[in-house]
């Protein structure tokens, strides 16, 4: 049996979504663009460093942390990442009406804040693990980084 995301559910994300976002550094759901403009979300933290996946799971605790299911890419080093202030939708999910049970997960999207790195982009799974949401933003992302590079031209010129 499939549950729907109903105003209790709703109700319970608020409260959890409450912490990140406060929280000004990298936490696992949100996203990196790498300088070759890939795009992933942070799936481990390991302290100086966050691996990150294009796909996967990501379940918010009660904390407003996430856990990660799925396979992760190499860590990128905390000193090379810079937070923006653009937040994208990440989805994740929860047990309908928090009550834990097989079948009983809702999914949502809440705003995920965006970094940018320097790092080179190590990814080896291929295209084919990319999320299709992860698919669309980086369309969207790549238009943006356009659209700027060519206003901060015209500024310049």
């Amino acid at each position: 049996m499939a549950f729907d995301f109903d105003a209790q559910d709703q109700a319970i994300v608020k409260q959890r979504q409450l912490p990140r976002a406060r929280c000004k550094q990298p936490l696992i759901g949100d996203f990196v663009r790498f300088p070759t403009g890939e795009i992933e979300r942070f799936s481990e933290h390991w302290g100086d460093a966050l691996q990150t996946s294009p796909s996967g799971s990501f379940y918010l605790s009660e904390s407003g942390e996430a856990q990660f299911g799925g396979a992760s890419h190499p860590a990128t080093p905390l000193d090379q990442l810079d937070a923006t202030e653009t937040f994208l939708p990440g989805a994740f999910w929860i047990f309908h009406h928090n009550y834990p049970g097989p079948g009983r997960a809702v999914y949502f999207k809440i705003p995920c804040r965006l970094f940018l790195t320097s790092a080179p982009y190590s990814g080896y799974l291929g295209a084919s693990w990319h999320s299709e949401d992860i698919r669309y933003i980086r369309v969207q992302l790549d238009r943006q980084f356009r659209h700027d590079h060519q206003q901060e031209e015209v500024v310049a010129g």
